[in-house]
């Protein structure tokens, strides 16, 4: 259900790289004012030990649109597979390789 006088928010953040500082402030602050949320889309991040880079991804017959992010090292680092604007889009980020 939408709300009148409500507009859109979005925040974006990884859990990982906050200080604690700003985890208490996301916590304190930020939180408390969020009433009536939904979420439209949510994303998880998983570590993987074994070297993705290696791997071709592909689904179905249709085509895809890939961005291909290469390292500093020559290796892959991102890879962001369909529209950004599409339901079905995956970014498999190989961080660490």
């Amino acid at each position: 259900m939408k709300y009148k006088n409500v507009r859109d928010f979005k925040i974006e953040f990884n859990p990982k790289r906050l200080n604690s500082n700003e985890e208490d402030y996301i916590k304190e602050k930020v939180l408390p004012l969020l009433r009536h949320v939904g979420f439209t889309r949510i994303d998880f991040a998983f570590d993987i030990e074994e070297n993705l880079s290696d791997y071709i991804y592909y689904e179905g017959n249709s085509p895809k649109k890939v961005g291909k992010f290469i390292g500093k090292n020559g290796k892959l680092e991102t890879m962001y597979i369909g529209s950004k604007e599409s339901n079905n889009f995956k970014n498999v980020n190989i961080g660490g390789v």
